[in-house]
C-alpha cells in the first residue's frame, strides 16, 4: 500500500511540474490574422506585473481600458521596400515592423528608420519554449560615412555610429492569467532590449564622441497555447511598474491580400448615430454590416448583430466599442448609451 501511495505522489509530482504551457511556432501570427487589443496607460495607483514562477495567478481582470489598437499579420512579401528575408509583416497602428519566422525562432529585422543606414536581424522569441527557457542575441553595429550622409550639420571628415543591440528574455513563469476579457492558461515571458549606440567624428585625423545614446525597454508578456501572439504585454517603466498593458480582446481571421494597400483599405468608414443612444443605433455606410458585436470597457462582448441597425435598449449605460465586418472590411467606432 505504501509503495502504490508513493508511486501515485509521483506521478502526480510529475504531472504537476510539467503542467505548463509551451510555445511552438503555431503560437505565433500569420498572415491574415488580426487582433484587436485593448489598452491602458494611467493607473490608480502603480501597476506592477507581479512575480514568476510556478503556478502563479497574474489578475488584472478590473483594468478598464482607456484605447482599442489592432494588430494585422500581412505578407512582407508584398510590401514595397520590405527587407527580401522577411516572411512576416505586422501592422499595429501606424507602425509597421517585419519579422522572419522559422520553426525554432521568431526573429525581427531592425529597419534603417530606427538606425539611420542598418538593417540588422535580433532573435527575440524561440521555439519551442518552455518554463525556465532563456534566449539572447546580439546585433553589432559599425557604419561610416560622412556628416551628409547621416544629415548631421557638423564640419567633419568622417562620421561613424558604433554599437549594439542586446535581447535577453526568460520564461520566468506559468499559471493563470486573468484579463478582462477572460482566463487563460500561460506561459509567461520576461525581456529587456537594450540599444547603446555612440556617434563619433573624425575631424584632423583623430577620432572624437559626437553623442551616445542608450535605450532600454523591459517587457513582459503572457502567451497562451494557440494564442496567435501575446494575451497580454505589459511595458515597464524605469521604477519597474506597468506605464503600458495591452490585452487581447478579439481575434479573427480575415484572408488578407498582400500588399498594405490592400491591408489599409480593410478599414471600412462608417458612422453611427445617434451618438449617445438609448435605443435604436444607426450604422451609416457604404455596406451592409454582415457581422456585428459590441464591447463593453472590460472588452467583453456584450452583443452580436446583423444589418445596420441594432437595438440597444437593453445596455446599461456607459461606453461601448462596436466593431463590424462587411464584404469589404472592417470598422469600428466608440458609442455612449445613455437613457
Amino acid at each position: 500500500m505504501k509503495k502504490l501511495l508513493t508511486t501515485i505522489l509521483s506521478l502526480a509530482l510529475f504531472t504537476h511540474a510539467f503542467a505548463q504551457i509551451q510555445i511552438i511556432r503555431t503560437d505565433f501570427g500569420d498572415t491574415g490574422d488580426k487582433i484587436y487589443m485593448g489598452g491602458r496607460t494611467a493607473f490608480a495607483a502603480p501597476l506592477s506585473a507581479g512575480q514568476g514562477g510556478a503556478n502563479r495567478t497574474w489578475d488584472f481582470s478590473s483594468l478598464k481600458p482607456e484605447y482599442f489598437d489592432s494588430t494585422t499579420f500581412i505578407s512582407a512579401t508584398g510590401l514595397p521596400n520590405s527587407p527580401e528575408e522577411a516572411t512576416h509583416g505586422i501592422i499595429t497602428g501606424e507602425d509597421t515592423a517585419y519579422f522572419i519566422v522559422t520553426n525554432d525562432a521568431v526573429t525581427t529585422i531592425i529597419q534603417p528608420e530606427e538606425l539611420p543606414g542598418f538593417e540588422g536581424k535580433l532573435r527575440v522569441l524561440a521555439f519551442p519554449l518552455d518554463y525556465l527557457d532563456s534566449f539572447s542575441d546580439t546585433v553589432k553595429i559599425a557604419i561610416y560615412g560622412t556628416p551628409a550622409d547621416f544629415g548631421i550639420p557638423f564640419p567633419a571628415d568622417s562620421v561613424r555610429i558604433i554599437g549594439n543591440v542586446i535581447s535577453e528574455s526568460v520564461a520566468d513563469g506559468y499559471g493563470t492569467l486573468k484579463t478582462p476579457t477572460d482566463n487563460y492558461q500561460v506561459l509567461r515571458v520576461k525581456s529587456e532590449i537594450r540599444t547603446n549606440v555612440a556617434i563619433g567624428f573624425k575631424l584632423l585625423g583623430n577620432w572624437n564622441t559626437f553623442g551616445n545614446q542608450i535605450d532600454t525597454v523591459k517587457t513582459v508578456s503572457w502567451y497562451a497555447k494557440n494564442g496567435i501572439n501575446a494575451i497580454a504585454t505589459a511595458t515597464l517603466d524605469s521604477t519597474g511598474f506597468i506605464s503600458d498593458f495591452e490585452w487581447q480582446v478579439d481575434s479573427i481571421y480575415e484572408i488578407i491580400p498582400t500588399g498594405i494597400s490592400a491591408v489599409l483599405g480593410n478599414v471600412v468608414d462608417l458612422n453611427i448615430y445617434p451618438n449617445p443612444a438609448s435605443s435604436i443605433l444607426n450604422i451609416e455606410m457604404a455596406d451592409l454590416v454582415k457581422e456585428g458585436v459590441i464591447l463593453d470597457l472590460n472588452g467583453r462582448e456584450v452583443m452580436q448583430f446583423t444589418g445596420n441597425t441594432v437595438n440597444v435598449a437593453q445596455l446599461d449605460n456607459g461606453l461601448y466599442q462596436v466593431l463590424i465586418k462587411t464584404e469589404n472590411g472592417l470598422g469600428h467606432k466608440r458609442l455612449l448609451v445613455q437613457h
